[in-house]
């Protein structure tokens, strides 16, 4: 029998942690993703943030740090967050298999040659106005064109990921067959396959220019000291609120500037061997990139 003398028992709270990440990368329609799985009713995301970026850039804040964005969420069918840049993270692979080892990964992979110029693209509506041009542009910046070395990248986490645990999407799927896409994405992450939330075919995105464009970087600046701060609910409410973004940015009528033909030659060349090892990682055929 237990008297006064017994430690009182303390109820352990229960630890929630995710069952499912989109690893990224970005430029391949995550965020047309998250709009889609944040209306799905068994699915709880990230509170407040869309990338919590833990596991590469505030890992050394702890678990019980990370977990806070999804407590409460226990029992949920699926519990997921959307991190574009752990893709790339040389640490992330090992620290997620360390921390949540029976989670399931999504990565969307887009014609190399495509995103490069995406990537281009931004970089030009959200920079201080510059005449520099596209090959100077990637020439100053050659990350631009290794970021798209998926199979690289790829094969990291299959260190410490089984195949089957990790879901590779196409985004020429989602332009062509975006019902498809969500349905397969919803049965790896093990909820209604047959839920279609409204915004499935719409374009999340619109391309935008800042209005001032020292003004918006200063204003990313000071984003990035919010969420080095957990401002996460500020920083997402400035993010999504419709008259922040009539504020400081407007809708732009420019089209994507073409790639001049003899460097989409030469790119197609650079990419080849690595679309050529990605086609025999993933068992998809992807001559429409060659």
């Amino acid at each position: 029998m237990c008297f006064w003398v017994c430690p009182l028992e303390r109820e352990v709270p229960a630890v929630t942690l995710p069952t499912f990440i989109v690893i990224g990368p970005g430029k391949t329609g995550t965020t047309w993703l998250y709009t889609c799985l944040a209306a799905h009713p068994q699915v709880r995301l990230a509170r407040h943030t869309k990338e919590t970026v833990f596991f590469n850039d505030y890992y050394s804040r702890g678990l019980a740090w990370y977990e806070r964005f999804f407590r409460g969420y226990e029992g949920a069918p699926a519990i997921g967050e959307i991190s574009n840049n752990y893709f790339f993270s040389p640490e992330a692979p090992a620290r997620i298999a360390k921390d949540v080892p029976n989670i399931k990964l999504i990565t969307i992979l887009r014609n190399p040659v495509d995103r490069l110029n995406s990537a281009y693209n931004f970089f030009k509506r959200w920079q201080v106005p510059s005449t520099e041009e596209f090959e100077e542009t990637i020439a100053r910046n050659p990350r631009m064109i290794s970021n798209n070395f998926y199979d690289e990248f790829l094969e990291r986490w299959l260190e410490h990921f089984p195949r089957d645990r990790i879901l590779v999407v196409l985004y020429d799927d989602i332009r062509t067959r975006p019902d498809h896409v969500l349905r397969e994405i919803q049965k790896f992450i093990g909820v209604d396959a047959d839920f279609k939330p409204p915004m499935m075919t719409e374009k999340v995105l619109p391309p935008s220019n800042p209005r001032n464009a020292r003004v918006f970087r200063a204003i990313k600046r000071f984003s990035q000291w919010l969420r080095n701060h957990d401002y996460h609910r500020l920083l997402t409410w400035a993010k999504l609120n419709p008259t922040m973004a009539k504020i400081l940015t407007k809708q732009s009528d420019e089209k994507k500037a073409p790639i001049p033909e003899h460097i989409h030659r030469r790119l197609q060349e650079i990419y080849r061997p690595h679309i050529d090892r990605l086609e025999a990682m993933i068992d998809r055929d992807l001559s429409a990139w060659k």
